[in-house]
C-alpha cells in the first residue's frame, strides 16, 4: 500500500466565494479595524525611544493668564491670527499663570502620539459627518484633524503640542492628519 499523502489540486469557482453580505461586511469591519492597532511596548522606555523627541530650539515666553502658544509657519502667531484652513501647533503648558511663563531650549520626549477630529468645541466629530450622509451646510463649519504628542514631564512643566488643520469643507483633505512635514513646518 502506498501511505505517501496525495497533494490534490482544488479550484477555487465563484459560486465557493459566495458569502452573505452581513458576513462580509462582519468581515471588512474586523480586517479594517486589526490595521488600526498600534504596537504594544511592555517597556515604556523602549517606546519613548522609538517615539521621538521635540525640541525646543529658543527661549519662548507664554504670556500671563494663558498656557498656550500656537506656532504657524515657524513662528509664534497670535491667537488670533492663525489660519486655520493652513497647519498650525499649539504648544501647552500644564498650567495657567497670572505671570509671563518662560519655557528654555529643551529636548522633550515624546511619549505617546495620539490623533483625533473634533468640532470647533472640542467634540468628536458625528458619525453621519464622517461618511457623508448630508452636505456640508449640514455639519459642522470646522473639524480639526489634530495630532498630539504628549510630552514626558519635566521640571519644565510642559504639557505637549497639538498640530492641526481645519478640514471641514475640504473633501480631499477630508480626514487627513497633518504630515511629520507639515507639522514641522508649522513648529518651525
Amino acid at each position: 500500500m502506498n501511505t505517501q499523502p496525495t497533494i490534490s489540486r482544488s479550484t477555487i469557482s465563484p459560486s465557493t466565494l459566495s458569502m452573505h453580505p452581513f458576513a462580509i461586511l462582519l468581515l471588512a469591519s474586523i480586517v479594517s479595524l486589526s490595521a488600526c492597532s498600534l504596537p504594544h511596548h511592555p517597556n515604556p522606555s523602549e517606546s519613548t525611544r522609538l517615539l521621538g523627541k521635540l525640541v525646543l530650539r529658543e527661549t519662548v515666553h507664554v504670556p500671563p493668564e494663558a498656557a498656550t502658544l500656537r506656532f504657524q509657519r515657524g513662528r509664534i502667531t497670535a491667537f488670533n491670527a492663525v489660519q486655520e484652513y493652513e497647519p498650525f501647533c499649539i504648544f501647552e503648558l500644564d498650567t495657567v499663570s497670572a505671570e509671563a511663563q518662560q519655557v528654555l531650549p529643551e529636548a522633550f520626549v515624546v511619549t505617546r502620539i495620539s490623533r483625533t477630529l473634533e468640532t470647533f468645541s472640542g467634540m468628536p466629530v458625528p458619525m453621519f459627518t464622517r461618511v457623508g450622509l448630508f452636505d456640508r451646510d449640514d455639519g459642522p463649519s470646522h473639524i480639526y484633524a489634530k495630532t498630539t504628542l504628549h510630552l514626558q514631564p519635566t521640571a519644565q512643566r510642559v504639557r505637549g503640542l497639538t498640530c492641526m488643520k481645519n478640514v471641514a469643507g475640504q473633501p480631499t483633505d477630508w480626514a487627513s492628519h497633518l504630515t511629520l512635514q507639515e507639522m514641522r513646518s508649522a513648529w518651525g
